[in-house]
């Protein structure tokens, strides 16, 4: 290697890390700009969302306390108590992070997990519907957890993690599972007695869910990473189209609606499957109500925005043109 090279290679390091230093001085004050700004977003979009985004938390809060103080009825399946406490309990979570979300004026983010409450809805009503698929449920988790082991040791860069022994426990309890209950090991085998395999789209047609598969699909494309995300992921402004590539005040009301009512059937299922005499039935009649309207007060919002002309209010240090 000649001096000229040695040279050129002492530069770009002494560059390297002048632009390291460069990116963290003063960090704090700009975190603190950037939440500034967005403080300020948040603001505006308060002004416009305010009604149905307060009607969707009071909704989420009702529901949620109503599993929180729900008596199990002691008669109940304990399989079947397990699985819709578990698959609320994950909903509860679920659907306060969509509100967080859209509050924030992320929706898009809103709808992905939109899309989780949508799984966990479908999921919910087959087994309440039918307390024998509780059990098959439960183990399908053995098979997964296998699956998963399996997929992280082939990747081969984590192949110590476990041990032959700890791979062998986790195949001798899929197994068992399998034996159990006989073609659970087929793509959700949990939910077909018969032994045999099915999509998620063959679930949802079992369901009173099927008029919101077409969202489950659109909200699908903010989980993965294809082609047609990627022009999702645009919207004409006033000066072209943008990408979005961070906050907006668009699209709140799609994944606003069908989170909530997602969320309302977990409910109805939990109490429908697990509750005693003492279900509180009213509190949930209350909650719908309330589902309702602010279900209403969110298409009302959006077409609001998109008649005066604001349907799109991007965050200005987001803002990237095409």
């Amino acid at each position: 290697m000649d001096e000229t090279s040695t040279e050129a290679e002492r530069a770009a390091a002494g560059a390297i890390r002048q632009a390291g230093l460069d990116m963290v001085t003063d960090l704090d004050q700009k975190i603190e700009n950037h939440d500034r700004t967005h403080r300020d977003f948040k603001e505006r979009l308060w002004q416009w969302w305010s009604t149905p985004l307060a009607l969707y938390f009071t909704a989420w809060r009702e529901l949620s306390e109503i599993g929180g103080m729900l008596k199990m009825d002691s008669e109940a399946d304990p399989d079947l108590r397990e699985v819709l406490a578990g698959l609320h309990a994950k909903g509860t979570r679920v659907a306060l992070e969509v509100f967080h979300l859209l509050r924030d004026g992320l929706p898009k983010a809103a709808a992905a997990r939109a899309r989780t409450l949508f799984e966990l809805a479908v999921h919910s009503e087959l087994i309440q519907a039918d307390p024998r698929l509780a059990p098959r449920f439960l183990a399908y988790s053995e098979h997964q957890r296998h699956l998963d082991a399996t997929g992280y040791m082939d990747s081969g860069i984590y192949e110590n993690d476990f041990t032959p022994e700890e791979m062998a426990s986790f195949k001798q309890r899929a197994d068992e599972a399998e034996a159990r209950h006989p073609g659970i090991s087929k793509l959700n085998g949990w939910a077909n007695l018969d032994g045999k395999g099915s999509t998620f789209h063959h679930l949802v047609q079992r369901t009173s869910l099927w008029g919101q598969y077409p969202h489950y699909v659109w909200f699908s494309h903010e989980v993965h990473g294809n082609a047609r995300g990627g022009v999702l992921n645009t919207f004409p402004g006033p000066d072209g189209h943008v990408y979005f590539s961070g906050y907006t005040n668009k699209g709140l009301a799609d994944p606003g609606q069908a989170a909530i009512l997602c969320y309302l059937r977990i409910t109805s299922d939990l109490l429908e499957g697990c509750g005693d005499d003492s279900a509180p039935w009213a509190r949930y009649v209350a909650a719908t109500a309330i589902c309702n309207r602010a279900n209403e007060r969110f298409a009302d919002v959006e077409q609001e925005l998109s008649t005066e002309g604001l349907n799109l209010e991007l965050s200005d240090i987001w803002k990237r043109p095409i």
